[in-house]
């Protein structure tokens, strides 16, 4: 083999199975900045919200009362415009706190709050996605990646995601009691007082992580410099000659090929 094609081989192996993990996008606002107002007049004293291009997205927030009255929400998070009166481009996420079920829905920009009426809305449900932190807040990870690749809703499609900038559309339920049909999605929500947080194109920050190989990626270096070695024997012993490939991995050397 030549070694500009074994050298090529090699590059190959590596960028096949490299793991280059996404971008993360993430904004948080703590006190004292934190004046937001939650149902019934209560303060939202912590929010957090990333989303990983990989399609994980997560949000956590915290109530300024001593217990999470407001335990039923909806959100929707876009790249920072209002999105009341954009239909068909977002999904809505419903979240049942009791229940610890967060569901998406078709956002239907004129229903604002009430995308559910349609069950033909619901696109995902998440179950056990709801956690509780301590008395006052809740948070979720969701994997997003199948929701906001949808084909079927156009070019216009982008799900649940933000980059850059953020915006975010907030409405927390106080007392909230979620009913539900047989296919699953939302029959009622039936609620004493619901506040908001709403806020556009807030910057975000981001981080890029390197590229790290992936465990078969050093199996195939430790080939291809094998292939090396054996090349460049044969070229110093000659055609007739032979050349013991075999070698071993030495964990504690950090993989440095070693002969057996």
């Amino acid at each position: 083999m030549r070694l500009d094609t074994l050298a090529a081989f090699i590059g190959l192996s590596f960028a096949a199975t490299g793991s280059q993990a996404g971008i993360l996008y993430s904004f948080t606002k703590a006190p004292p900045e934190a004046e937001f107002v939650g149902a019934y007049g209560e303060e939202i004293s912590y929010w957090h919200t990333s989303y990983d291009t990989d399609g994980l997205l997560s949000l956590d927030v915290a109530f300024a009362g001593n217990d999470v009255s407001d335990d039923g929400f909806w959100v929707v998070l876009n790249n920072g415009g209002n999105p009341n009166g954009v239909a068909r481009s977002l999904a809505v996420l419903y979240g049942d706190v009791r229940n610890s079920l967060v569901q998406a829905y078709l956002y239907e920009g004129d229903e604002r709050d009430r995308s559910w009426d349609d069950p033909g809305n619901l696109l995902q449900s998440f179950e056990g996605a709801l956690t509780l932190n301590g008395p006052s807040g809740y948070s979720f990870t969701l994997d997003v990646a199948d929701l906001n690749s949808r084909a079927d809703f156009g070019a216009n499609w982008r799900g649940a995601q933000f980059r850059e900038q953020l915006g975010i559309w907030f409405h927390p339920y106080m007392t909230a009691e979620f009913t539900y049909g047989l296919s699953g999605a939302i029959e009622s929500v039936n609620q004493f007082e619901d506040g908001y947080y709403d806020t556009a194109a807030e910057n975000t920050q981001f981080e890029q992580p390197g590229e790290v190989p992936a465990p078969a990626a050093l199996g195939l270096l430790g080939l291809g410099l094998a292939g090396l070695g054996a090349v460049r024997g044969r070229r110093r012993q000659g055609a007739g000659s032979r050349l013991n490939l075999g070698f071993r991995f030495l964990a504690r050397d950090g993989y440095r090929l070693s002969p057996v």
